[in-house]
């Protein structure tokens, strides 16, 4: 199961979820940061395996995960499990007789990962931001 830890559960931040046709990809759900309303999009973490990903946003809104240069905010840290290998026979033999196999990469599924989410500026959503006033 995904584990998101909120650093500062009083202050606003950005949601995440691992993408349901591909567990190697995270999607960034829509957010307000400041006045700013941002659209989500999904960051596929293949590049990160056995790392952590980091996401970023500028104050225009543009989202990233290049952290060699600095940006204004951080919305998460993602850890990224490692590529893992498997071998499949393929059915055939080799003159001597022994069973050819053949390596496939197996994708990190990041639906066992820990996301660390960090409060951004923005408005708090509450249970009680949906529901009609009496």
């Amino acid at each position: 199961m995904l584990d998101i830890v909120v650093i500062n559960p009083d202050m606003n931040h950005a949601d995440f979820s691992v993408n349901e046709k591909d567990h190697s990809v995270i999607d960034l759900h829509d957010f307000t940061l400041g006045d700013l309303r941002v659209r989500g999009r999904s960051f596929d973490l293949r590049e990160h395996w056995g790392g952590i990903a980091r996401i970023f946003c500028e104050y225009n809104g543009d989202l990233s995960t290049d952290n060699t240069v600095d940006h204004p905010y951080m919305l998460a840290e993602i850890y990224v499990p490692p590529i893992d290998t498997k071998t499949i026979p393929t059915g055939q033999r080799d003159a001597s007789g022994q069973e050819i196999t053949k390596t496939e990469i197996v994708w990190p599924d990041l639906s066992d990962t820990r996301i660390l989410l960090y409060p951004i500026p923005g408005p708090v959503e509450t249970e009680n931001d949906n529901e009609e006033e009496n």
